[in-house]
């Protein structure tokens, strides 16, 4: 369920919340409180609240040679709270600042199904950082967008430019600060009266320590998902580095739905040095996308990747 209101103050307040729950007992439920047009709608300022609960994640080890046969289990739960505010100084240029922490524990996984054991019966906390205590963050980032989309809903046209440089203060155990990069590009390519598009996108994340802290494994960057390598199961590969790129072409099937062909390439690394294109984890596949006035509300993509099969059923475009 969620619950959404963009008319408050004659559109001057948003709110919105939802919830997600699963037969596993997982569950995730946010809240967001936005005011977009202070200022003269010059400026923004939001504040979000998110709280996860999965009792039970595969994990397959760090790193890109990690082995899908060595799958384990672990438990997640983490709380983040942040606050955002922001300028725009052009109509399509935004700059900001967010600030915010993280509350995160983790743990032995839920027993059922017994297929695979517990990540912290296989691995050890040399291997796997984090994995025996965690800790909490302070967060502070500056970001810079610069979106032309025609419709950020279910675009067609333009581009959107994102870059956010985050600092991650490790308030508890004090080995753990770390700093961030986050680089994503996207564009439109529209033809036939837009009724046909080709989609481009690159996104990577960068993680800078200072040569005696490390990052700890629950909050690296991942692939594996419905929106990135979409023929790989969730949280598939982890590590302190991330690139991934790509493709889809999509068309108008007839009024209400979109079909797509896509194809996925990514990897994490240890080392920045190798944030490239060689030797990428592939996938492809096709989807379906369902729309009322040129928003996506339903998403269906099938993936295809050497490790299987996977089915997404989404409410949302992947980027």
């Amino acid at each position: 369920p969620q619950y959404l209101r963009t008319d408050l103050a004659e559109g001057n307040v948003g709110i919105r919340t939802s919830a997600r729950f699963a037969s596993s007992n997982a569950y995730f439920g946010d809240v967001e409180l936005d005011f977009p047009h202070l200022i003269g709608d010059r400026a923004f300022l939001e504040f979000t609240g998110v709280h996860r609960n999965y009792p039970r994640i595969d994990y397959h080890g760090p790193g890109p040679d990690s082995i899908k046969d060595n799958e384990t289990h672990f438990r997640l739960e983490d709380t983040q709270l942040n606050a955002t505010v922001g300028i725009r100084p052009l109509d399509k240029l935004s700059l900001g600042v967010t600030v915010g922490a993280l509350f995160v524990n983790t743990g032995p996984g839920n027993e059922e199904p017994s297929d695979t054991p517990r990540t912290e019966d296989v691995f050890d906390s040399d291997t796997v950082i984090g994995l025996s205590e965690q800790t909490d963050f302070l967060e502070g980032t500056v970001f810079a967008q610069f979106d032309y989309r025609d419709n950020p809903a279910g675009a067609r046209s333009g581009g959107n430019y994102v870059a956010r440089y985050s600092y991650f203060d490790d308030r508890e155990l004090k080995r753990h600060d770390f700093r961030r990069l986050d680089l994503e590009v996207q564009q439109y390519i529209p033809f036939f009266n837009k009724r046909r598009v080709v989609v481009l996108r690159a996104k990577t994340v960068m993680s800078f320590t200072n040569g005696t802290t490390r990052v700890p494994f629950y909050v690296q960057p991942v692939l594996g998902g419905s929106d990135d390598l979409r023929g790989y199961a969730p949280f598939r590969f982890y590590d302190d580095n991330m690139i991934v790129a790509n493709i889809e072409y999509r068309w108008e099937s007839f009024s209400g739905l979109d079909m797509a062909v896509f194809f996925d390439a990514g990897k994490v690394t240890l080392e920045r040095s190798d944030i490239n294109f060689k030797d990428l984890e592939t996938a492809a596949g096709f989807g379906f996308r369902f729309n009322v006035r040129n928003a996506t509300f339903i998403r269906i993509d099938t993936g295809f990747s050497q490790e299987g099969i996977q089915l997404w059923f989404k409410f949302a475009n992947p980027f």
